[in-house]
């Protein structure tokens, strides 16, 4: 169950009826402070007190009582093995009529089940989506009324009807199930418990939550929403070791200077109580262990992020308001990262940081922009370079910002920093995790007399000040150079320096079905479609070529592997669209990936393996590098190994936070 739409209306800055259209995976809305973003997720999280809006327009003379009524609308889904779980309890559920048949008369007197009638249900219940509008009603008695419209058209019947007719669907014991019609009050509609159901899964995180590290023990799983029992469900959720050790793995990685967190009981008085402790020496020093309490407020956010995210037995549409103000840039990175592989769930995250775009590559994006006194919301388009620089300047930033990292890994160019973070994250490769990829200015620097120059100006960079990460190392394109050039760059660049084992990234999008769809969708005025058989055919004819084959040894020549892919790749979309379109690299490699990532995965698979053992090496380095500067001995670990230093070592959270 995920939101899709929501509108409000008449709450705090919002005047008029405001909507957005919202995506699955993470929707992030952008705006300055007092853009009355926090105002958005209050309304979206259906927990609120009333506070209409107040204006020149809604107050036109003093003292005059502004319209007390706040409107929320929500339309939101619900998959059918959703809808089916849900249904499954042994109970009788109702569903509105619908319009149809006209014919069909409608029986009220109980085990009436038509064949059409069940076909119907039997329809709703395997819909891949069934959407539902809920509109929300706030008055100053705050009282919610929820009139609801259905995916179908319904019958038109009187609204006002204490019983009106409707489907009954009954779940018997013994697991059978009886349809008919029947006559049932509207507040037992499904769509009413659905709605109210939807309510009680939305979960909003606010920059103001309590830390409470110790409460009253019971039995309670569900965490409120203040988060005032974290306590207590972390008790009843310490008892199953799987999901608790993955919850302090999760922990650690978002907070790596904190080893683990458990939960002790303490009687205080005649009442039983929990307290949460943090520890930072390894598990065998209770004496150095500490409790929440004494810790920041962002160690008791992560970990009742975390909790509600692992628990959860269903999707949830969590509200994260402003992370970055009570988490370090590096750390609420990584806790978006990692919320990453949660896919169930919907985030909406509201924020005045552009580093969240980055970390969370957000499928819907929106700005928050407040006139006078009203707010509005501007959706806009993430993939657009235009309106991603629109949103960086609505908040006063630059892309400097996205510097959160703790590693920076240089490319070759924009084409790669745009390109190599979308294929580990589809691969699932988690090293990439606190690591910024970023291409270098000028490529060809790294070459010849420059090269050394040019490697020291990257590493003092990074180097100069903890606003910016360190290097993590280099990937550059094999250009055809030769062993003998390959071992001076690397031996200059402190073995930090890698290249593809193809000549260049573009060799590995000579796909000739993906490079057919970019080329029909980027040149809509051409009056035929363009088929894979003829790139396949052209690319054969053109492998060949001099111009394509410089530096190429000769048992290569023609392998699309060692060819200048990129030359290749311009002439293509000359020929083929008559010059209409020219290649550009930074635009159309990202939307050849895209497709052969949703299309063709295997075709990335080889560097994707590239990159997953590039960065192991790397980070292996690192830590040999960094243990042995500081006299500790370095241990092979299994690849991404969540925990690398025992207690004892008083690097090991420093060093781990590198590992991603």
């Amino acid at each position: 169950m995920r939101l899709t739409r929501f509108s409000v209306s008449n709450y705090k800055c919002f005047h008029q009826d405001t909507c957005v259209e919202l995506q699955p995976g993470f929707n992030v809305a952008l705006g300055q402070n007092n853009a009355g973003k926090t105002a958005l997720l209050e309304a979206m999280s259906l927990n609120f007190r009333p506070n209409p809006h107040k204006s020149a327009a809604t107050v036109p003379v003093p003292n005059t009582p502004p319209k007390p009524t706040t409107r929320v609308c929500l339309e939101f889904s619900i998959a059918s093995d959703e809808l089916q779980h849900f249904l499954a309890t042994p109970q009788t559920y109702f569903f509105p009529l619908p319009a149809f048949p006209a014919s069909t008369a409608v029986s009220t007197s109980g085990q009436d089940s038509s064949p059409e009638l069940r076909e119907f249900v039997s329809k709703l219940l395997t819909s891949s989506a069934l959407r539902i509008t809920a509109t929300f009603v706030n008055h100053p008695n705050e009282q919610w009324t929820v009139p609801s419209t259905w995916y179908y058209e319904t019958a038109n019947l009187p609204t006002q009807d204490t019983s009106r007719p409707v489907i009954a669907y009954r779940v018997n014991t013994d697991g059978s199930i009886d349809v008919y019609y029947a006559q049932a009050p509207p507040a037992m509609d499904i769509r009413n418990i659905l709605a109210g159901t939807l309510r009680d899964r939305l979960f909003r995180f606010t920059a103001q939550s309590v830390n409470r590290g110790t409460c009253r023990f019971g039995t309670n799983r569900e965490l409120q929403r203040d988060g005032g029992n974290l306590a207590e469900v972390l008790a009843t959720l310490q008892p199953d070791v799987g999901r608790f050790a993955q919850l302090n793995e999760l922990l650690q990685q978002i907070l790596p200077s904190i080893h683990a967190a458990s939960v002790e009981l303490f009687d205080l008085g005649s009442d039983r109580n929990a307290r949460i402790l943090i520890w930072s020496h390894g598990r065998n020093r209770r004496d150095l262990a500490y409790s929440l309490d004494e810790c920041g407020s962002g160690v008791g956010q992560v970990l009742a992020i975390l909790y509600v995210v692992l628990t959860s037995e269903f999707p949830r549409t969590i509200l994260l308001d402003e992370p970055q103000s009570f988490l370090h840039p590096g750390a609420a990175r990584k806790l978006l990262e990692v919320l990453q592989a949660f896919p169930q769930h919907q985030f909406i995250v509201a924020t005045h940081s552009p580093m969240v775009i980055d970390a969370t590559r957000a499928s819907a994006l929106f700005i928050v922009r407040k006139q006078g006194a009203t707010s509005e919301v501007v959706p806009i388009a993430p993939k657009k370079a235009e309106d991603a620089r629109l949103c960086l300047a609505e908040v006063g930033a630059s892309f400097a910002d996205v510097f959160g990292a703790d590693n920076i890994l240089w490319v070759e160019g924009a084409t790669e920093q745009r390109c190599f973070p979308r294929i580990l994250q589809h691969f699932e490769i988690a090293t990439l995790r606190g690591v910024a990829i970023e291409g270098v200015i000028k490529p060809g620097d790294f070459q010849g007399s420059k090269a050394q120059l040019t490697l020291d100006v990257y590493r003092r960079l990074s180097g100069a000040t903890y606003f910016v990460a360190p290097t993590l190392g280099f990937i550059f394109d094999d250009e055809c150079r030769t062993e003998q050039e390959k071992n001076e760059l690397c031996t200059r660049g402190d073995h930090k320096v890698y290249f593809l084992p193809r000549r260049m990234y573009e060799n590995y999008l000579l796909h000739a079905e993906a490079l057919a769809c970019v080329l029909n969708e980027a040149d809509p005025q051409r009056s035929t479609r363009i088929e894979p058989y003829q790139i396949s055919a052209w690319l054969d004819d053109q492998l060949e070529g001099p111009e394509y084959n410089g530096r190429v040894h000769q048992a290569h020549r023609g392998d699309e592997c060692w060819v200048r892919a990129d030359l290749l790749l311009n002439r293509l979309f000359n020929e083929f669209t008559d010059t209409r379109v020219t290649y550009r690299k930074t635009t159309h490699s990202l939307a050849i990936t895209e497709i052969l990532l949703a299309e063709y995965p295997e075709h990335l698979r080889g560097i994707a393996d590239f990159l997953r053992d590039t960065l192991q090496e790397l980070h292996s380095a690192g830590l040999r590098a960094a243990t042995a500067a500081g006299g500790v001995t370095y241990r092979e670990y299994p690849p991404y190994w969540p925990i690398l230093w025992d207690h004892e070592v008083c690097l090991g959270p420093k060093l781990a936070s590198r590992t991603g």
